[in-house]
């Protein structure tokens, strides 16, 4: 994430809506609070995909959709990141 383009979002959002977001480590949802520890910044898309999952249930199911693919395509673990990056 680019803190310049946080830093634009934040002062001058599109649509009167900012592309970033207040994550939680623990959701709201699930009793988690807004303390140091327990947010982070994130985008609007990181945000809708993690949902009142916690950080952890949410890079577990991004794995195992990562190694469905990676199963499926016969490739290693390396291949299949490279392929995704900008």
């Amino acid at each position: 994430m680019d803190f310049n383009t946080l830093l634009t979002e934040a002062r001058i959002p599109r649509h009167g809506r900012s592309s970033f977001h207040v994550g939680h480590v623990m959701p709201k949802a699930r009793g988690g609070v807004n303390t140091p520890d327990n947010t982070y910044w994130t985008s609007d898309l990181g945000n809708r995909i993690q949902g009142d999952k916690t950080w952890a249930e949410t890079v577990k199911i991004i794995v195992q959709m990562g190694e469905f693919h990676r199963a499926k395509e016969n490739i290693s673990w390396g291949e299949l990141v490279n392929r995704y990056r900008d």
